[in-house]
């Protein structure tokens, strides 16, 4: 693999944060939502987007999350198959 390892943690990094700010926003607008009352097939609907809205974003922020952790770890892999060619190479002189 030739890869960065620092560069794959930054973007695992700014994954994660990505993440939180999704969640942290669909938490904000579904709990606003939740304050507001409406009557009727519109408000049902209303609210009905807003719940399903939130769900999907949790979701996909989920999704960034495991794509963060499999950078983390590629980044693992990086470093060790550069220690082991290091090595390698300190046992050919």
């Amino acid at each position: 693999m030739n890869a960065d390892p620092a560069t794959l943690r930054e973007t695992g990094s700014a994954l994660r944060g990505l993440a939180d700010q999704f969640c942290t926003e669909a938490d904000r607008v579904d709990s606003a939502a939740r304050g507001l009352h409406y009557e009727g097939p519109a408000g049902d609907r209303f609210h009905e987007v807003v719940t399903t809205s939130h769900a999907g974003v949790c979701t996909e922020a989920q999704s960034l999350l495991q794509l963060a952790a499999r950078l983390e770890a590629a980044a693992l892999q990086v470093e060790a198959e550069q220690r082991a060619a290091l090595a390698r190479q300190a046992g050919f002189q």
